[in-house]
């Protein structure tokens, strides 16, 4: 079982924000980890665990013994149950909104705007315009993505950016407002990277143009409520865009050759680095290895356990659903089973304390409200300090190595 320590306050605060039984769910699968693991290890499944082993290299072995075929599973049988929610609750909202108005004696059509008719005042294009703008980006990216790697069919290449892009964008930006539910297919880059019989590394690497753009029409609601032109945003992304580019590999370049990376010099790159790098290798291999030889990801591959994966989440939901229990557990579970339990206890600890405390001394609603503030001004806080450290601690390097 993997385990260490972290010293966080964000933590805690985060428990305040997130919906409490997630949280609960989390922390429960620290604890199912902690229980599991020893049966797995004793019935033979963590057959790579070797007694010793730090807790990066025991998250690794678990992670290619049982754990990631397991939250291949869990995640389609969450996306699954995730789908079936939300659009029944779109009914009930549809529902209950054709209630409303017609208990408030609403009567008559609505008038409704047509696609070729935005929101007056925005500063929106033509909607000829926008659609060609996306044909011409959407284009682009299917070029770049056959020219960098020629194996890639096209076919699937236009589907991706022409159907189903548009199409998850779509169901997304008004279950967004609507159910307040994230719809989204996972796996669906993998796998159509691994169906496509391609070899070597570029393939990971490629842009594919599998995006989702539903979360654009809470940012054009936004520009609505705060007045905001869109003219005056594209100015602002053009200005920053280049910036962000030139500072960033100057900022680069400096940090590259103040020191080793990853070293002692920075410690979070050194253990977190080789964590993500070899978690991400179990996908690579599958397309990087020598044909006849066994893979890392031959041997993470167990499709019994990606089976009862779903089957445990789409069972656990539909039972929690049927005894009217919280279905948010899921989705802690998900989130945290065979993964990093170190920061899931700090964030059970703030969301206890808020529940048992806190609630009653300002007001259940009056707290959820004040939260997020908290969290939001914590972090901008923390992380100023963090760019002053940074910036004196950049400042100090350059000066140590100049020759004067």
């Amino acid at each position: 079982m993997p385990t260490g320590i972290v010293i966080d306050l964000g933590l805690i605060l985060l428990g305040f924000v997130i919906p409490f039984w997630a949280v609960v769910g989390a922390a429960l699968s620290a604890l199912i980890t902690f229980v599991l693991n020893p049966i797995l290890y004793h019935s033979g499944v963590l057959t790579t665990w070797q007694p010793g082993m730090d807790t990066v290299n025991t998250l690794v072995s678990n992670n290619v013994d049982f754990y990631f075929s397991l939250g291949i599973g869990m995640a389609l049988g969450l996306a699954l149950v995730s789908i079936v929610q939300t659009i029944r609750q779109v009914r009930i909202s549809l529902r209950e909104s054709k209630q409303d108005a017609a208990e408030r004696g609403v009567t008559g059509r609505r008038q409704k705007r047509t696609i070729g008719e935005p929101p007056a005042g925005r500063g929106d294009w033509p909607a000829w315009l926008c659609l060609a703008g996306y044909a011409i980006s959407a284009g682009a990216t299917v070029a770049l993505c056959k020219w960098l790697v020629p194996s890639f069919s096209v076919f699937f290449l236009v589907m991706f950016a022409f159907f189903y892009t548009p199409l998850v964008s779509y169901l997304n930006a008004p279950n967004s407002g609507i159910a307040g539910q994230h719809v989204d297919i996972p796996f669906v880059r993998e796998a159509f990277i691994l169906l496509s019989g391609v070899r070597g590394a570029e393939a990971w690497l490629a842009p594919l143009p599998i995006e989702n753009y539903g979360g654009v029409a809470q940012e054009m609601r936004t520009f609505e409520l705060t007045g905001t032109r869109l003219t005056s945003q594209v100015k602002a992304w053009l200005l920053t865009t280049p910036l962000v580019f030139l500072l960033s590999l100057l900022f680069w370049s400096f940090l590259w050759h103040d020191g080793p990376i990853p070293s002692d010099l920075f410690p979070y790159a050194q253990k977190m680095w080789d964590l993500q790098a070899r978690n991400q290798m179990i996908l690579w291999t599958a397309t990087t290895g020598e044909p006849g030889v066994e893979t890392l990801f031959d041997q993470s591959w167990h499709p019994t356990y990606v089976a009862g994966g779903a089957a445990f989440t789409i069972l656990l939901f539909v039972g929690l659903s049927a005894a009217n229990l919280p279905t948010m557990l899921v989705y802690g579970l998900v989130r945290g089973l065979g993964q990093v339990p170190h920061g899931l206890l700090l964030e059970f600890a703030g969301a206890i304390f808020a529940r048992a405390y806190l609630h009653r001394r300002f007001g259940r609603k009056l707290f959820q409200q004040m939260a997020p503030v908290l969290l939001a001004g914590y972090l901008s806080d923390v992380g100023l300090i963090a760019m002053f450290a940074v910036a004196f601690r950049l400042i100090g390097a350059g000066i140590s190595a100049s020759p004067l």
